[in-house]
């Protein structure tokens, strides 16, 4: 899993997601992953596409949550 590399090999303290507000889809697998949204930000497209308007999300998952979560199993390490 790319997160346990990022976590165990790379040194990552914090890993980042984004996606569209509307992309309910994506945000799931962000959630899944144990992610947390942490914000919203509401930025000016030159060429706005259909859902831009609700802005994009922001999520984040710490190197002290991800171990939190795989010690309680509730986080995969493969």
């Amino acid at each position: 899993m790319l997160l346990a590399w990022g976590f165990e090999q790379g040194g990552y303290k914090t890993v980042l997601g984004t996606t569209m507000t509307v992309n309910q889809r994506s945000r799931r697998v962000l959630e899944k992953i144990g992610m947390t949204h942490i914000g919203t930000d509401h930025l000016a497209y030159r060429h706005p596409i259909p859902g831009s308007e609700q802005g994009d999300v922001r999520y984040e998952l710490t190197s002290s949550i991800w171990r939190s979560q795989v010690s309680q199993g509730s986080a995969s390490v493969s």
